[in-house]
């Protein structure tokens, strides 16, 4: 994904550190019966389409996209 690409369409970006850090944020890992994680999918890219319901970090996300920060 090109940050110009998203910049000129007005898409948000959020940038993570490690393919293996979005693959367990987007739920493509296996954890054990303890919740350590096993397993995770590296994952490059993935689209938000439905926030879901209201929660504090949603709106901590909104505030980041509203500020311009990548």
């Amino acid at each position: 994904v090109s940050t110009q690409s998203t910049w000129e369409h007005g898409i948000d970006l959020i940038k993570v550190p490690s393919r293996q850090q979005l693959g367990e944020w987007v739920g493509l890992a296996k954890y054990d019966k303890a919740g350590n994680v096993r397993k995770v999918v590296a994952n490059s890219c993935c689209v938000v389409k439905d926030y879901g319901e209201k929660s504090k970090s949603l709106e901590m996300i909104l505030e980041h996209f509203k500020g311009g920060k990548a």
